[in-house]
C-alpha cells in the first residue's frame, strides 16, 4: 500500500506540471453536482418532473466530465486497447441487448428511450475515465474522490437547509421530500458515498488536520444515513466501513473500526436533534425511530418487508416470461403491478438488471465489472490512497442495493462507475 503520509497534500499532477483548466473543471463539476441537483429539484408542494425523475443535473454533469476529459487532450481510442478482451466483449454486448431491449422489446418504448440514453452516457463516462486516470489525469485521482466526498456533503447541507426552511410548514411532503430525491430512503444514496468515501480518505492519511476533515465528513455521513430511516442503508454503512477496515493493513484494523464507530455514535444523536429542530417532520417515516419500528416489525410482517417479498415474487415471474433478453429500462412501474405504478425497481439490484436486461445483458454487465472488483483486494495494497476510498462507496451503495435501487439512479451509478475506474487505474495489467 502507498505510505499514507504521501496520500494528502501535492495533487502529483500529470507530466504537465499542474492541474490544466479542464481538470479543474472537472473538480469544480464533482463539487458541485449534487448541490445543484438539490437546488434544481426543490419544491416546497412536491410533485413528479422529469427533472428529477431522470436527475437531469447529474447526467448533465457526467457529460460535462466526459467533454473536460475529451477537451483536455486524453487520447479516448486508447483506452479501447487497456482494456482486455472479455470487458469490450462485455461492454459491446450489453450496449446491443440494452438497445434491443429498448427498440424491440420495451411494452413503453418512450419510457425505454430516455433510459438507455442514460445507459449510454454511464458507459461512455467509464470509457473515457478508463483513459484519463491511467495517463494524463493519473495524479488527479485521489483529488476527485475529495471533490466527490465534498460534492455529497455539500448535497446534504443544501438539502437540510431546504428542509429547516420549511420546518414550520405542517402540510410539508416529509415522505417524498423533493431535494435530489422521490422518497426519503434515497437520501441514504448521498449518505453512503460519503461516508464509504471519508473512511477510505481517514485510513490512508497521517495529516492530523485532514483526518479532522476526514472525520467530520465521516459523522455527516453516518447522520445522513440515519436521517434517512432505511434499514438498508443503514446496515450497508456498516458493511461499506468494514470493508475499508479490512483491506486496511492488519496493524490498522483496532483503531479504524473504533473510530468508525466513534463515528456512528456521535451520528445517531446528531440525528435525532436535527429531527427535533423540524417539529413537523413524519417522525414515523425518518431517522433511526422509523428503521427500529421497522425492524422490529411493529406493524406487522408487511410492513417489516415493505412489501418486497411480493415485488420480487412479481419481478421473478416476469423474469422468467423474456429471460434472455429482459423487458427493456424504464418498464418496472408500467408492468409490474405491485410496483403501484409509482416504484421504479424490484429493491434488488441483481433483480432489477435480469429484469430490464435479462440474462445475457447481466451477463454482460459482469464480464467488464467483475474482473476490476475481483482485483480491488490487489490494487488496495498497491495504492490504497485511491482504493480505499472508492472501495468504501462502491461496497456501501452495491449492499444497500440489495434491498433498494441505488444502482437505478444516477447518481449512485456515477459514483460507483468512478470507484470502479480508479480500481481498474492502479493494476498493473490490464483491466
Amino acid at each position: 500500500m502507498t505510505p499514507p503520509d504521501r496520500q494528502d497534500g501535492a495533487v502529483h499532477p500529470s507530466s504537465s506540471g499542474g492541474i490544466g483548466l479542464f481538470q479543474a473543471l472537472a473538480l469544480v463539476l464533482l463539487a458541485s453536482a449534487p448541490a445543484l441537483f438539490a437546488l434544481l429539484t426543490w419544491q416546497e408542494h412536491y410533485s413528479s418532473t422529469s427533472l428529477r425523475y431522470f436527475s437531469v443535473p447529474i447526467v448533465a454533469a457526467e457529460i460535462g466530465l466526459i467533454a473536460c476529459i475529451v477537451l483536455s487532450g486524453t487520447r479516448i481510442t486508447a483506452a479501447l486497447g487497456q482494456i482486455s478482451r472479455i470487458s469490450r466483449i462485455g461492454g459491446f454486448g450489453l450496449i446491443a441487448v440494452a438497445a434491443s431491449g429498448t427498440y424491440l422489446i420495451a411494452p413503453v418504448p418512450e419510457m425505454a428511450r430516455p433510459h438507455f440514453a442514460i445507459s449510454m452516457v454511464h458507459l461512455v463516462l467509464a470509457l473515457v475515465l478508463v483513459a484519463a486516470l491511467r495517463t494524463s489525469w493519473h495524479g488527479l485521482r485521489r483529488p476527485m474522490l475529495i471533490a466527490l466526498a465534498i460534492g455529497a456533503a455539500l448535497q446534504m447541507i443544501t438539502s437540510w437547509g431546504l428542509a429547516l426552511s420549511v420546518r414550520s410548514m405542517p402540510d410539508f411532503d416529509w415522505l417524498h421530500f423533493g431535494a435530489g430525491v422521490t422518497h426519503v430512503r434515497q437520501l441514504g444514496f448521498c449518505g453512503l458515498t460519503l461516508s464509504g468515501l471519508a473512511a477510505g480518505l481517514y485510513a490512508t492519511t497521517n495529516d492530523r488536520r485532514a483526518r479532522i476533515a476526514y472525520f467530520v465528513l465521516l459523522v455527516l455521513g453516518y447522520t445522513w444515513t440515519d436521517l434517512s430511516g432505511g434499514r438498508a442503508s443503514i446496515g450497508a454503512a456498516l458493511v461499506g466501513a468494514a470493508a475499508v477496515v479490512l483491506l486496511s493493513p492488519r496493524a490498522q484494523w483496532g483503531r479504524l473500526a473504533l473510530i468508525c464507530l466513534a463515528a456512528m455514535l456521535i451520528a445517531a444523536p446528531l440525528s435525532l436533534l436535527a429531527m427535533a429542530a423540524t417539529p413537523y417532520i413524519l417522525k414515523e417515516r425518518w431517522g433511526l425511530y422509523t428503521a427500529w419500528l421497522k425492524l422490529i416489525g411493529e406493524a406487522g410482517s408487511d410492513d417489516f418487508s415493505s412489501r418486497r417479498t411480493e415485488i420480487w415474487e412479481q419481478t421473478i415471474a416476469a423474469i422468467r416470461q423474456s429471460p434472455l433478453f429482459g423487458h427493456g429500462e424504464g418498464q418496472f412501474r408500467s408492468q409490474i403491478p405491485a410496483s403501484l405504478g409509482r416504484l421504479n425497481h424490484p429493491h434488488n439490484s441483481i433483480l432489477q438488471f435480469l429484469y430490464q436486461w435479462g440474462a445475457i445483458g447481466t451477463g454482460f454487465l459482469a464480464m467488464m465489472v467483475v474482473p476490476t472488483v475481483l482485483s480491488g483486494w490487489r490494487a488496495a495494497k498497491v495504492d490504497g490512497g485511491v482504493v480505499l476510498p472508492a472501495v468504501g462507496a462502491i461496497v456501501g451503495l452495491g449492499a444497500m442495493s440489495m434491498l433498494d435501487g441505488p444502482l437505478n439512479y444516477p447518481f449512485p451509478v456515477m459514483v460507483v462507475i468512478i470507484g470502479l475506474t480508479m480500481i481498474a487505474s492502479v493494476r498493473p495489467s490490464r483491466v
